[in-house]
C-alpha cells in the first residue's frame, strides 16, 4: 500500500514571526515525504501602492521587479534553512506571486498546490488594528478548504 504524499504550503514573509513558524514547521511537523511549497505573495511598498500614487507603468515595473528580487531572497534563505534542517531540496517548491491582497493569493495557491496543510505565521496585531487593517491569516482561515496553523510567537 502506497503511502500518500502530503503537500505543506508554508506562507512566508520577511518577518521574525514567519521564521518562528518555519522553525516550528522543521520542528514539530515535517515528515520525510512530505512536499513543501514555499509561497511569498509580493507587494508593493506602501509608499508606491497604485491606488495611493499615479506612477508610470515603467516606475511601477520597477518596483515589483525590486520587490521580486527581495522575494527570491526571501525564499532563498528559506529554502536553505530547510535543507540544512533535513528537508531535502527535492521536496521543496517555491513559488512567488504577485497580488495587491495576500489572503486572495494565499487562498488561490492552495487550491492550485493542492495543498493539504497551510502553515503561516502571526503577526499579532490587536483586536483594533486587526479589525481596521484585515489580517491575513484570518482571510485564510476563514477562506481555506484545509487546515491552517497560525503560529505565534512564544511569550516571555
Amino acid at each position: 500500500m502506497a503511502t500518500r504524499t502530503n503537500v505543506v504550503l508554508l506562507s512566508v514573509d520577511d518577518s521574525k514571526q514567519c521564521d518562528h513558524a518555519v522553525s516550528y514547521y522543521v520542528q514539530s511537523i515535517h515528515r520525510a515525504g512530505n512536499k513543501v511549497v514555499i509561497s511569498h505573495c509580493v507587494e508593493l511598498p506602501d509608499r508606491a501602492h497604485p491606488r495611493d500614487a499615479v506612477m508610470s507603468p515603467a516606475t511601477l515595473s520597477s518596483l515589483w521587479n525590486e520587490e521580486e528580487a527581495k522575494s527570491k531572497t526571501l525564499i532563498d534563505k528559506i529554502s536553505t534553512f530547510l535543507t540544512a534542517n533535513n528537508v531535502p531540496s527535492s521536496d521543496i517548491i517555491t513559488r512567488i506571486e504577485r497580488g495587491l491582497k495576500p489572503g486572495h493569493v494565499i487562498v488561490e495557491v492552495i487550491d492550485d498546490v493542492n495543498a493539504d496543510l497551510v502553515i503561516m505565521g502571526s503577526r499579532g496585531l490587536g483586536t483594533l488594528r486587526r479589525t481596521i487593517l484585515g489580517s491575513v491569516s484570518d482571510y485564510v482561515l476563514h477562506h481555506s478548504k484545509v487546515p491552517v496553523l497560525v503560529v505565534h510567537m512564544p511569550t516571555k
